[in-house]
């Protein structure tokens, strides 16, 4: 297996991105994920690294356009960095996990992902509401590993580089 760090030199549109996928790969499931992200060259990677699979995501560059796009449309997972203008990740995650009390709605699975990786920095993304962790740099079989476990794709086990936590201890 290759190495799959990608410096933000070989994130320009035209690059090739490693990936560990050489076909379109059906074993995972279709679902709709909405990725908050202010850094361009993350966005890309992530979308390079689900490019062959069904997913199909939504790309948000800040806090507050992903509490807007959580109100607008039903996501099986959101992707959420935790340093962002405007609105940052904690308060984001924080403002979906009332808008889903509000309306009676279950909450969706939230991955922080993020450079700081320290166990405070995790403790207060999972306290905001956050389902899991995923630390930077991001590897693909991470990612797609990290959002396999957060709906129950495959065995719970917390990916590389996640922290998980049983949906049973996501703040009511």
């Amino acid at each position: 297996i290759q190495d799959e760090r990608v410096t933000h030199a070989q994130c320009d549109p035209g690059s090739e991105i490693p990936s560990l996928l050489t076909e379109r790969d059906s074993s995972y499931p279709a679902l709709q994920i909405l990725v908050a992200e202010d850094n361009e060259h993350t966005r890309f990677l992530v979308e390079a690294y689900c490019e062959k699979t069904p997913f199909a995501l939504d790309m948000v560059e800040n806090g507050l356009e992903a509490v807007r796009a959580f109100a607008r449309k039903q996501y099986d997972v959101v992707l959420m960095d935790l340093q962002m203008p405007l609105l940052d990740g904690y308060s984001a995650t924080r403002q979906i996990r009332e808008y889903e009390r509000e309306n009676g709605y279950p909450p969706v699975p939230i991955i922080a992902f993020s450079a700081l990786v320290m166990q405070e920095n995790i403790h207060e993304a999972l306290s905001a509401g956050c389902t899991s962790h995923l630390g930077k740099p991001i590897r693909q079989q991470g990612l797609l590993d990290a959002i396999a476990t957060a709906v129950g794709h495959h065995a719970p086990q917390a990916a590389e580089g996640t922290t998980a936590v049983a949906p049973a201890s996501i703040p009511a």
